[in-house]
């Protein structure tokens, strides 16, 4: 595969080099799963087993606009919902050490005595009337849609949605106006029947731009409690290894930066466990990174700290709005958010069928282009992230010539045969003089791109960020379909 320039000219502005830049990223965005390829326009239609006849219809869609969405345990408010349905207590739960609260989050031991709570997953509870012929009728329509249906004081809680099936998207689109209280709910009904990408898509601009500013007043009121380090907690309790506070976090060896606290909780959470079921805050962040605008979504991603919701935000825009890479790269206050989508994107595309597009080609000018457009741009603000990023390059590359593989964060590299490596002196001398640690590569330009805070270093640090031409892919970490 390979996308030219119309003209044959390589571009030799910032404008030109983000347009093309722009070009290239059209080619990771995939075709909607939900939208068949062969398709003219949407038409919502389900299988034929899942097929409603007219008094089903109708009564599905009164179910759906009486019932409630329940959000998973991972969140407070869903935690409280499904405790008071099984007859616990939250503060009873917290005390057993069943549960831990760090304000707005939950983990769980859910294998922890007397626990009952369950929730992993997102679930609609449905409001059913008290005769008993109703109840089973209304029981019998939610098997045919959800893979779980439990009776509640309340009527049914159903979870694990068969499908998607789109024919309910017209239904809640058309309750999808109004305030911004409105739209979270549809939303949130969307994701617990699984149907949340193309409800989202398919919203009209107004009501996208307010349920992106309600969801982006979410994440930012929880902001305190989205960083590695509650992350890291909440993570360690639900393993069942207490609750203790992260005592040590081991700190990237780069440039005090807002590049460097990002790929640092990136190394760091990727040698943990990730936790079981759903988690709520990950989830409004990869909504609102799909429907919110540009510059808006910019500015909420600077002002949420490293952890897994920002990651979720920022796997959101590389796998389904690549594009917007491109505008971060080249707008001076997401320099450092840029950066670090960059660095995501994936040399593959996946494809129905379990086929694979090879998009190498197309990865390394991105990858080339997008660092001209944050050294040779109209303004740098945040230089130590631009210093961060072309020490990270580099140290990237020398680890995978000279041992083959990405460096460890924690422990040493190991080779193929899992036996440990120590290097020869005159190996380890050489591998020193190219990182530039002895006299082989001028140690006082070394020394001044660390502290360099004006455009007067760029060439200085053009040259250190530069792919190397020899071996361009190894200049930067590769990253393919399925990373996290």
């Amino acid at each position: 595969m390979k996308i030219c320039e119309q003209f044959g000219h390589a571009p030799t502005n910032s404008g030109l080099r983000k347009r093309r830049m722009e070009a290239l990223l059209s080619a990771w965005r995939p075709q909607p799963a939900w939208l068949p390829t062969d398709a003219l326009s949407f038409v919502p239609a389900p299988p034929d087993e899942a097929k409603f006849s007219p008094d089903e219809w109708k009564l599905w869609t009164q179910l759906l606009r009486d019932s409630e969405p329940i959000l998973p345990h991972s969140a407070r408010d869903g935690a409280e919902v499904r405790a008071r349905l099984s007859g616990l207590r939250i503060d009873d739960l917290v005390q057993q050490r069943t549960l831990s609260v760090i304000g707005k989050r939950v983990a769980g031991r859910w294998l922890g005595a007397n626990s009952g709570l369950g929730g992993y997953d997102w679930s609609v509870l449905v409001h059913a009337p008290s005769t008993a012929d109703d109840n089973a009728r209304i029981e019998a329509l939610l098997r045919r849609r959800f893979g779980e249906v439990s009776p509640t004081p309340d009527g049914f809680l159903a979870s694990g949605p068969f499908g998607p099936y789109l024919d309910t998207l017209p239904v809640l689109l058309g309750s999808a106006a109004g305030d911004s209280t409105t739209l979270i709910r549809e939303w949130r009904l969307a994701r617990a029947l699984h149907t949340d990408e193309p409800f989202l898509r398919q919203l009209s601009s107004e009501a996208r731009r307010v349920l992106a500013t309600a969801l982006s007043a979410e994440l930012l009121d929880a902001a305190g409690e989205l960083d590695v380090r509650t992350d890291t907690t909440l993570l360690l309790f639900g393993e069942g290894r207490g609750d203790e506070v992260l005592g040590y976090y081991a700190r990237a060896p780069l440039p005090a930066s807002r590049l460097c606290d990002l790929l640092t909780a990136e190394g760091w959470l990727e040698h943990l466990h990730h936790g079981i079921g759903c988690d709520y805050f990950e989830d409004v962040a990869a909504a609102y990174a799909l429907i919110a605008d540009a510059f808006p979504l910019g500015e909420t991603l600077k002002r949420l700290p490293p952890g897994r919701a920002f990651f979720a935000a920022i796997d959101r825009i590389s796998l389904l709005r690549p594009e917007l890479i491109a505008t971060f790269v080249w707008h001076p206050a997401f320099h450092a958010e840029g950066a670090f989508a960059l660095l995501q994107l994936p040399q593959q595309r996946q494809l129905p069928q379990a086929q694979i597009v090879d998009l190498t080609d197309e990865w390394v000018e991105v990858q080339r282009l997008g660092r001209e457009l944050l050294i040779l741009g109209d303004r740098v603000e945040d230089w130590p992230s631009i210093v961060a990023l072309g020490i990270h390059d580099e140290s990237e590359a020398i680890a995978r010539r000279n041992l083959g593989v990405r460096a460890a964060l924690l422990q040493r590299a190991a080779r193929e045969d899992d036996e440990r490596r120590e290097l020869p002196s005159v190996e380890r001398d050489e591998l020193q003089r190219r990182d530039g640690r002895v006299a082989g590569r001028r140690p006082a330009e070394h020394d001044r791109h660390l502290e360099c805070s004006g455009a007067r270093d760029a060439e200085v640090v053009a040259d250190l960020i530069r792919p190397n031409a020899a071996d361009p892919i190894a200049a930067v970490e590769p990253r393919r379909v399925g990373r996290r």
